[in-house]
This record gives C-alpha cells, sequence and structure tokens, in this order.
C-alpha cells in the first residue's frame, strides 16, 4: 500500500513544524515554567513531522509500517519519558526508591528516552534501510562521495 504525499500536505508539514519551532522557541525565551511544560510536549510532533517528511520518497511512502514503526513508536517514548520527568522532578525522593541508583525522573530520561530512542532508532535502520535506498541511489551516492576523497 502506497502513500502519496501531495506538495500542498508536504508544506503543510514545513508550515505546521516552523510554528512548532518558533512555539518551543518562544517558549524557552519565556522562562515561564507552564510554557516549558507544553514545550517538551510540542517536541514529539517536531521529531514525528521530520520522520514522517523523512520517510517519504518521490512523494510517496512506499509502505505504512514507517508510520507506526518507528514515527510513532518514538512519539510514544518521547511522551512517556517527558511525562514522567515532570512527574517526578523535583520530588525528594528515599534512596530507597531510586531505580538502578538513579532518581525517577533520571531514570526515565536515561532508561526511557535515551534507550528507548536508541533502540527504535537503531531497529528501524535495520528494518528499513534496505527498502529505502535503492541500488542506483547508493552507487550515485558512493560516486558522489568518492569525488570528495579523490581532494585529499
Amino acid at each position: 500500500m502506497k502513500i502519496k504525499l501531495s506538495e500542498n500536505a508536504k508544506t503543510i508539514l514545513h508550515v505546521v513544524n516552523a510554528i512548532l519551532w518558533i512555539w518551543l522557541l518562544i517558549a524557552s525565551w519565556s522562562k515561564n515554567e507552564d510554557l516549558l511544560k507544553i514545550t517538551f510536549f510540542v517536541m514529539p510532533f517536531i521529531v514525528f513531522f521530520y520522520l514522517l517528511m523523512g520517510i517519504e520518497k518521490r512523494n510517496e511512502v512506499k509502505s505504512p509500517v514507517p508510520l507506526f514503526y518507528p514515527a510513532i513508536t518514538l512519539f510514544i517514548v518521547w511522551v512517556v519519558s517527558f511525562y514522567l520527568v515532570l512527574s517526578y522532578r523535583g520530588i525528594s525522593v528515599d534512596p530507597s526508591d531510586f531505580i538502578l541508583g538513579m532518581h525517577p525522573s533520571m531514570a526515565a530520561a536515561l532508561l526511557i528516552f535515551w534507550i528507548g530512542n536508541l533502540l527504535t532508532t537503531a531497529l528501524s535502520y535495520v528494518l528499513f534501510f534496505d527498502e529505502s535506498v535503492d541500488e542506483k541511489e547508493w552507487n550515485d551516492f558512493l560516486n558522489e562521495v568518492s569525488k570528495y576523497q579523490k581532494l585529499k
């Protein structure tokens, strides 16, 4: 099943992404704690839009699978980890309640966000790299890179 992305759809994605980036910058500069909390949940949308634009190739998505994995998986990992980090941030916790020796907010950041992103990205690379780059494109890329290697 192929999914077509029109130029209008891509333009809308770029505009919405730009608006979200502007929101992120304004909220960060404002130092308003409530805006910063909302900003944590704006960032997964930015990444989701980048992934959506990245899996599109020649105005179509060959398979809807990358929309669910890694795009939606990463979106969920980000939202859950940000929610947990914000929920446990600044709370005094007894050392016996630490997770693997870490404060719960740090454990959420490290175990869910960092490791979740790493595993999701690495596995999606293994699963989808061959589908996303055909042999002609790969050879064209290697030829282009070889030009720069000859300059050294």
